[in-house]
């Protein structure tokens, strides 16, 4: 929720900004055609990768493979469509003609329109190259970020088709706190992921004529906002654990090291003026209570896993916490989220062996596919699997019942999750993820891959090094590398 305001009235409208929203009526209905990613003809496992570097403010056009989209026709044709429920496609001689104003800040990135929704057959039929209608894609490589201090609720009740992070909330009863150095000069730019602009764009494609468009003021007042203030202590670096050792399986060591890691996040949050809470272990599982599960499915389970529920701990608890209403703590944290997409922070049990409950199910399902899929290479990845930890969106992390190998397993036909390698065995798996910063398990399903392997769980990848100079408290280089 937003905190209120005492004045509906107290904000500035010098200079003009507006909105950017779809044309649409007061049933919710978008009036023009949209574009939406298309998940046929084996584009589907592209589609999440799309969406996170379109969250970058990098620009991408040099590196950019036309996208594969499709046409849900509505009532009319617009020279600006909504793309996906993210950004605008406008038809190239559109962006011929408002580029000279925008190109600093907005970049255009190629898509073709391969397939039609045809909602009266409920089919996709594909387009020919003469039926395609041509569009290009708006990509805002200036995006200002408004943590909650800054965004105020004025309580005027109208929710409208948004495609930034006020979607489904009331944007005429929002008021903002903008620098005068955040939008000066600007001319289209995105704020929160929203398309915002200037009086002189609207101008211009009012006079132009183009089609697809509604305008809504931004109230907003002008403060000089102060800089991103880092901690005034900055941590050591982890301390680093040993990969080898890991690989050979679970040691009163490791266990130690991991603990160490743990810590280590718990005390850089904390430093961050998070909310961490200390890790939490659960008892350790009684090896009979383990000697019972396998014999009830005619499995044994990776020793080095059997040694960490009944040596180590049955369950672990990790909470980074949040910044909360901590100005400082929240304009920090929207630097490095802002340039890491694929990072989610959250908060829950690591593994727990609480996952057996889940395991009739999931070996039913496995089996199922097998036997109706049989030789195909994606379903054969079910096969001589266990759950154990659940990715809460139908994926689990299992382990090969033959190799000891932790491997993601899809539940929708996501080939580019399914069948990733976590680690080496169960212990390496936790040694990688704890050298991370331990993320949200979603992180390593969205990030990029090498090898199979997510970049989150390689120990000497960028990302990682990134990652712990700002949980240190350091201040960030203008890019990731």
């Amino acid at each position: 929720m937003l905190p209120c305001m005492n004045s509906v009235y107290d904000y500035v409208m010098t200079p003009n900004l507006y909105f950017l929203l779809p044309d649409w009526d007061k049933l919710g209905r978008l009036l023009c055609h949209t574009l939406v990613w298309n998940p046929h003809d084996g584009h589907h496992t592209k589609i999440p990768t799309r969406s996170a570097q379109l969250k970058k403010t990098q620009r991408l056009a040099e590196l950019w493979k036309p996208a594969s989209v499709m046409l849900e026709k509505s009532d009319r044709e617009g020279d600006f469509v909504a793309i996906c429920g993210e950004t605008f496609a406008v038809k190239p001689h559109v962006w011929e003609a408002i580029r000279p104003l925008v190109h600093e800040t907005v970049e255009a990135l190629p898509v073709t329109v391969d397939r039609l929704i045809d909602p009266h057959l409920f089919d996709f039929p594909p387009l020919s190259a003469a039926e395609r209608p041509q569009y290009v894609m708006l990509h805002g490589i200036s995006n200002i970020r408004m943590p909650q201090g800054y965004v105020h609720s004025v309580k005027i009740s109208l929710d409208e088709p948004t495609l930034g992070k006020y979607r489904g909330q009331s944007i005429a009863g929002c008021l903002f706190q903008l620098d005068p150095k955040e939008i000066a000069g600007k001319h289209l730019f995105l704020m929160d992921g929203e398309w915002i602009a200037s009086q002189v764009f609207v101008d211009l494609i009012k006079q132009r004529g183009f089609s697809g468009l509604i305008f809504r003021p931004v109230k907003y007042q002008l403060i000089n906002k102060p800089s991103i203030t880092h901690p005034k202590k900055v941590l050591p670096p982890p301390p680093r654990p040993d990969f080898e050792l890991a690989a050979q399986g679970f040691s009163t060591t490791l266990a130690e090291q991991w603990m160490s890691l743990w810590n280590w996040s718990y005390a850089a949050f904390k430093n961050r003026k998070w909310s961490p809470k200390k890790p939490k272990l659960g008892r350790p599982i009684a090896l009979k209570t383990i000697e019972a599960f396998e014999k009830k499915h005619g499995i044994k389970l990776p020793h080095d896993y059997v040694e960490v529920l009944t040596q180590f701990a049955g369950s672990i608890t990790i909470d980074h916490g949040s910044p909360d209403d901590d100005v400082d703590a929240g304009l920090a944290w929207e630097e490095v989220d802002d340039r890491i997409t694929s990072l989610m922070i959250g908060g829950g049990e690591l593994w727990t062996f609480d996952i057996k409950e889940e395991s009739d199910g999931f070996r039913e399902w496995a089996n199922a596919w097998l036997a109706a899929e049989e030789g195909e290479p994606y379903y054969e990845h079910f096969r001589h699997k266990v759950p154990i930890i659940s990715i809460g969106d139908g994926d689990y992390v299992t382990l090969d019942l033959v190799t000891g190998i932790p491997t993601w397993i899809s539940h929708d036909g996501d080939d580019r999750t399914q069948g990733l390698t976590l680690g080496r065995n169960f212990t390496d798996f936790i040694t990688r993820w704890a050298w991370a910063g331990t993320p949200d398990i979603a992180t390593l399903g969205h990030c990029a891959q090498e090898n199979n392997q997510p970049i989150w769980l390689q120990p000497e990848s960028a990302i990682i090094k990134f990652w712990h100079d700002w949980l240190r408290g350091m201040p960030l280089p203008e890019e990731l590398e």
